[in-house]
């Protein structure tokens, strides 16, 4: 299989299609910072409306998922610093 990219707004989806995004597409979507006038969440949000309609399959790196919610969190509360130092390695 050969991997290529393109321009997102110029593609069109096809249910055979197979779609994975870094994580900074998801946080552009779903992110606590999103702001709906800025050009790359709109941009996203409406590939994601054209994918979802296309009934195109989306595929998801647990390393992804993970680099996602890691800075979801850090975003959504910047304040929990003490909860890093709170964390101690038993050996």
């Amino acid at each position: 299989m050969k991997n290529e990219s393109y321009h997102i707004e110029e593609y069109t989806f096809a249910a055979a299609d197979k779609l994975l995004f870094d994580a900074n597409i998801w946080l552009y979507i779903y992110g606590p910072q999103g702001n709906p006038a800025d050009q790359r969440t709109r941009v996203y949000s409406a590939a994601l409306a054209k994918i979802l309609a296309a009934r195109s399959r989306i595929v998801l790196d647990v390393l992804i998922l993970s680099e996602f919610i890691n800075r979801y969190a850090r975003l959504r509360y910047p304040d929990a610093g003490w909860m890093a130092k709170e964390i101690q390695v038993v050996p």
